[in-house]
């Protein structure tokens, strides 16, 4: 999967990065109490259908929820292509905003 666009990315307890994917899916990622979950589904699914969850794991603890750049690299670079250069960060913005 590789990311096209990301519309909104950012924040933290959750940190939640959305946009859409180069096949047309939608994607959502969300850090929210040590979880980490990837969804992506096309414009006909919904992202809350379990068969919409890429990836979800528990990384940190209870009452983690803010971005880890290399830990999150480290989880999803072989399943989700950001654009190059791209830091997981409390204050991402787009550049196309």
């Amino acid at each position: 999967m590789k990311v096209k666009k990301i519309t909104d990315c950012g924040g933290a307890c959750p940190y939640q990065c959305e946009g859409f994917l180069e096949d047309g899916r939608e994607f959502y990622l969300r850090y929210r109490s040590g979880n980490l979950t990837l969804r992506a589904w096309d414009q006909t699914g919904t992202m809350m259908a379990d068969k919409s969850v890429v990836f979800r794991e528990g990384i940190g603890g209870e009452f983690d929820g803010w971005p880890n750049n290399d830990l999150f690299h480290q989880k999803l670079d072989a399943i989700i292509e950001f654009p190059k250069d791209f830091i997981f960060q409390y204050d991402y913005i787009t550049p196309d905003r």
